[in-house]
């Protein structure tokens, strides 16, 4: 677009320098922008190519075979974005890395149980029934017993007390992990929470920018072209356009980016417009 507008300048500098109303230096202003434009498209392409080479790489794809994205910057609003709180941890109970954590905490807890029940004194239970009869169905010679003991090695107290301390100190370090987790998802995804709301603003700031840049060249042209300005006024004008067009879409790209973020610290799949 940058360069269709350089080339429409340019054309019309043209026509103005052979009317003689504006002088030599206008025109090859005027293609020095053109010029520019048309370097700068070179190197977009060059960039869109590379990028595009990139992701069938990351996709898999054999080579030459590109992907053709299509264009699907728009301002997608992220206002539905909340950060969570500390006492909330179900946007990111679904991360591995806590359900890892998770685990670990549950073997250290298992492990300490058993630590405990180590110090118990075991029980066994024992029983035995007879029958000394001719007459097997007879009772005069039926006998039973039932019994039950305690069982507990005095000799063993070291072991089991080495065995207590080692799983005592294994879950305290195992809270202290899954602690520590905790707070590093819940940090990153405010930090991600944030780097939305920031580009949503951001973005809403780029389009106004736009639109008045838009805006202004529509009017500088109208007022070039009854000679109430220069043609520096409205090059200048262009060159303005130009630039708040790349940080609108730069402004958009750093919204999916910050989108995409948060998706992956809650890994949270969500439809676009729907965060």
């Amino acid at each position: 677009r940058a360069e269709e507008a350089a080339q429409a300048n340019a054309d019309l500098f043209t026509r103005r320098e052979a009317q003689g109303l504006l002088t030599r230096a206008d025109l090859l202003q005027a293609e020095s922008d053109r010029a520019h434009a048309s370097a700068v498209k070179i190197q977009a392409e060059r960039a869109r190519h590379d990028a595009a080479q990139s992701l069938a790489l990351f996709l898999g794809w054999t080579p030459g075979r590109l992907p053709a994205p299509v264009d699907s910057l728009s301002p997608e609003s992220g206002a539905a974005i909340e950060s969570p709180t500390s006492a909330d941890v179900a946007p990111v109970s679904r991360r591995a890395d806590l359900r890892a954590r998770q685990a670990e905490l549950d073997a250290a807890r298992a492990s300490r149980r058993r630590a405990k029940a180590a110090w118990l004194p075991s029980v066994v239970a024992s029983g035995r029934y007879g029958i000394h009869s001719a007459d097997i169905f007879g009772s005069s010679g039926e006998n039973w017993s039932v019994g039950v003991a305690l069982r507990w090695n005095v000799f063993s107290g070291a072991g089991r007390l080495a065995e207590s301390t080692r799983t005592r100190a294994e879950l305290r370090i195992a809270e202290t992990l899954y602690a520590q987790a905790v707070n590093e998802a819940m940090a990153e995804i405010e930090s991600a929470a944030r780097a939305v709301h920031a580009a949503t603003r951001t973005v809403d700031a780029s389009i106004a920018a736009r639109g008045a840049a838009d805006a202004g060249v529509t009017l500088m042209r109208r007022r070039f072209e009854e000679g109430l300005a220069t043609a520096s006024d409205l090059l200048s004008a262009e060159s303005r356009l130009a630039r708040t067009a790349q940080l609108e879409v730069d402004a958009l790209a750093t919204l999916r980016l910050a989108l995409a973020r948060h998706r992956f610290a809650t890994t949270h799949q969500y439809s676009e417009g729907s965060p």
